[in-house]
């Protein structure tokens, strides 16, 4: 989902449940300096929060409950080896610390 002022990589409803949840992706080789899940520093999950609140409500979407992230690991030929999940890796809150 996108806008002129930031993008959101995935959205989606929450099975059984009314709100939505909100995937930041990112993919890093294997054996990297800094995994894929690290990469998405306290800077993007800013900017990702910042801009669901900005943009969902646009697009008719409220309540937002969980910030995942989609960890995807490379091969040397850039090619997608596995992916891990990290439900809930990070919050609304993040606006709010130093």
């Amino acid at each position: 989902m996108m806008d002129e002022d930031g993008e959101l990589d995935l959205v989606g409803r929450i099975k059984g449940n009314e709100g939505l949840v909100v995937v930041e992706v990112r993919a890093r080789k294997e054996g990297g300096l800094i995994t894929p899940r690290e990469a998405v520093d306290i800077r993007k999950q800013r900017q990702v929060v910042e801009t669901a609140r900005r943009l969902l409500p646009r697009k008719g979407f409220h309540d937002v409950l969980r910030f995942d992230i989609v960890g995807v690991y490379l091969n040397d030929r850039d090619e997608p080896i596995r992916a891990e999940h990290y439900e809930n890796a990070f919050d609304a809150g993040v606006l709010k610390r130093g």
